[in-house]
């Protein structure tokens, strides 16, 4: 019986790292929108390198480093339930709270262009 419960728990990590793995990987997403397809592929090398090493330790204490074909099949169904339930969500939430930042950080900056700019414009019309 200890080894069935022992497997039960090892299913129940897979099904919940891949949800993490797919939170994660939403959140990344969501603040690397605009950027070049280079930084993009960077970004989801370094991710996915990550997220291997963060399965591998799941893999390696719950199960002595033993890959099962249901921790497979859980982990992916835990990433395809998350996308289809709460990923848009989170990918939206994620994105409003960067432009929130970024709104908020950048404002002075913004401020400041606006005001030099305008005297800009007025110094370029008088001849």
């Amino acid at each position: 019986m200890e080894k069935v419960l022992g497997q039960l728990w090892y299913g129940i990590a897979g099904f919940c790292a891949g949800i993490l793995v797919r939170f994660f990987y939403d959140v990344i997403h969501g603040w690397g929108r605009k950027r070049t397809r280079t930084a993009c592929f960077i970004r989801d090398w370094c991710f996915w390198l990550a997220a291997g090493v963060f399965v591998f330790d799941v893999i390696f204490r719950m199960n002595q480093g033993i890959l099962r074909s249901f921790f497979l099949v859980l982990f992916g169904g835990g990433m395809i339930l998350y996308k289809k339930t709460a990923g848009d969500v989170v990918e939206r939430i994620v994105l409003r709270l960067w432009n929130g930042l970024c709104g908020m950080v950048l404002r002075p900056y913004v401020w400041i262009r606006g005001k030099i700019g305008k005297k800009g414009k007025k110094k370029a019309k008088k001849p």
